[in-house]
């Protein structure tokens, strides 16, 4: 998903910040079977699979572009 985020999207239009759920067990938890899960403004957009519409969606009504893989 990190891949094609880079590839699909202006670098310079969103901040990518890797999560690892392993070191915190709410987040493992949480999200162990999700896994890939990118979020934006702590709101799960997709997850396993990279679904561009949403991710450019979430990005518009964000300002700042900060997205969260875990």
């Amino acid at each position: 998903m990190e891949e094609q985020l880079y590839e699909l999207l202006d670098p310079g239009s969103f901040t990518l910040i890797r999560i690892d759920i392993d070191a915190d067990p709410v987040l493992q938890e949480a999200y162990n079977v999700r896994v890939p899960v990118l979020s934006c403004d702590q709101l799960d957009v997709c997850e396993h699979f990279l679904d561009l519409e949403a991710v450019k969606e979430a990005l518009a009504s964000y300002n700042r572009g900060s997205l969260s893989v875990s």
